[in-house]
């Protein structure tokens, strides 16, 4: 997302000195900064502290400005590790008295008054300081590759990006597929909510694992709870069929109907869909399956999808949502959504079969 962080006390700018407001904002966007770079997991105070190349009270002090920010949240496994957001704080926050806290008040508005170039004045108002410091402060922050100059007063917030998310959710097993990226970045506009992907492996036990995911910058809550909880970013990578609703639909429509003893799949089949509670708590899964329909198939009365003789179950489509947050008719544009897209990815597939074409969709 962002260049590689440089060493502040040997690049700053001739006559600005490492005590200037400027200087100061600078490194403690550049430990955000940092703090991105390093992964989703959580990160050390030791491991901040090399790759800013600062001491470590400083970095630990700009740790405790980042945190009340709303940029950061204190690890479980003790003091001194953090994770980062990975989304940017969603309402503005008073910009404080410290010069750190003045430099993420102006990210964290420059955010909000977005999308889009945002006026200097605008700005300025937003967080009750002159044009002039505020302008200070968007240099650092544009110099950190936070924003965008758009003309001579005009700045406009980059984007979060969610590509981090994917570490903690994509099975290594995974293969990349641009089409697939594509028709789920399309779901994702459509449902409003994180879309997975996830494929059949058979190995020793057939397992679900997710190849793919779409989150986007209004998921914090999502990401916050997943980079907090390594157990559910395991379990959401790889698990057992019959862990969620995205292996229950696979285990439904994996082998012949007349085989299935268990009436919870039988009835997963009827509907052509499974909900239950996701692997990560306070969150639901809802999900379809995805199968790669043979010529000469025919549809079922039961279900848009093929009869077992005539297709091969590959995968699942899922969404996850807070119960809380979600109404019936919500949960129903999603199914409606998610089937639409998974009968596109298996018609993809069959498509790509017959024309010999070797582009892998699962593990």
């Amino acid at each position: 997302m962002f260049p590689v962080v440089r060493d502040w006390e040997s690049s700053m700018p001739h006559g600005i000195g490492p005590n200037s407001s400027s200087a100061i904002a600078g490194r403690v966007l550049s430990v955000l900064r940092a703090l991105h770079e390093l992964g989703p997991g959580a990160t050390s105070l030791a491991k901040l502290t090399q790759a800013c190349r600062m001491p470590k009270s400083t970095v630990r002090r700009f740790m405790v400005e980042i945190e009340e920010a709303g940029y950061a949240q204190s690890s479980n496994s003790g003091a001194g590790a953090w994770f980062a957001t990975m989304t940017p704080p969603l309402l503005p926050r008073r910009c404080g008295n410290s010069v750190a806290a003045r430099a993420l008040g102006v990210l964290t508005t420059l955010h909000h008054l977005g999308p889009g170039p945002v006026p200097l004045t605008a700005l300025s108002a937003e967080c009750s300081m002159s044009n002039s410091r505020t302008q200070r402060y968007l240099r650092a922050i544009t110099a950190e590759g936070f924003a965008h100059p758009r003309g001579e007063q005009n700045w406009e917030a980059v984007r979060w990006q969610p590509a981090a998310v994917e570490a903690l959710l994509v099975s290594p097993l995974a293969t990349y597929s641009a089409t697939a990226s594509r028709r789920l970045r399309e779901t994702r506009e459509r449902t409003g909510q994180v879309v997975l992907l996830h494929s059949l492996v058979e190995v020793d036990t057939r397992l679900r694992v997710c190849t793919s995911a779409d989150c986007t910058a209004g998921d914090g809550d999502f990401v916050r709870g997943l980079a907090s909880d390594p157990r559910a970013q395991e379990a959401l990578r790889t698990a057992p069929l019959d862990a969620d609703a995205a292996g229950q639909v696979i285990s439904a429509f994996l082998d012949p109907l007349t085989s299935l003893d268990d009436q919870r799949l039988v009835r997963v089949r009827g509907r052509g869909f499974a909900r239950s509670p996701a692997l990560l708590g306070g969150w639901d899964m809802l999900a379809v399956p995805i199968v790669r329909p043979v010529r000469g198939g025919r549809e079922t009365a039961q279900a848009p999808y093929r009869t077992p003789t005539a297709s091969r179950v590959t995968g699942a489509l899922s969404v996850v949502g807070q119960p809380e947050e979600m109404t019936d008719q919500h949960w129903n544009t999603c199914l409606i959504a998610l089937r639409t897209a998974a009968r596109a990815y298996g018609e993809d597939m069959a498509s790509r079969r017959h024309n010999g074409v070797a582009e892998r969709w699962s593990a």
